[in-house]
């Protein structure tokens, strides 16, 4: 019986690696940026997820044309918020 599940378990491990020799890695192009992110409401009624302050981010791909030290760009500009990003470092 333990002769039979031998071909099983190379079958298995052969699916296995095969599994993971097909994974990509991904490449896109990306940048660690330290941000400060500024929301300003515009109206009581309205709630602004974007929070305020400073982090770290992954800037990718056509976002990083506008990644540069002291530029500021608008993320979100609606009737209730309205909030910007500004590029401090890249890390």
């Amino acid at each position: 019986m333990k002769r039979n599940l031998i071909p099983a378990y190379i079958i298995l491990l052969a699916i296995i690696l095969f599994a993971f020799s097909t994974c990509k890695k991904d490449t896109r192009k990306c940048e660690k940026w330290e941000v400060n992110d500024y929301t300003q409401p515009r109206c009581v009624t309205g709630f602004c997820f974007y929070g305020s302050g400073t982090k770290q981010v992954n800037i990718c791909e056509s976002d990083l044309k506008n990644a540069s030290i002291g530029n500021t760009i608008v993320i979100v500009d609606n009737d209730c918020c309205k909030t910007t990003r500004t590029f401090i470092q890249k890390l």
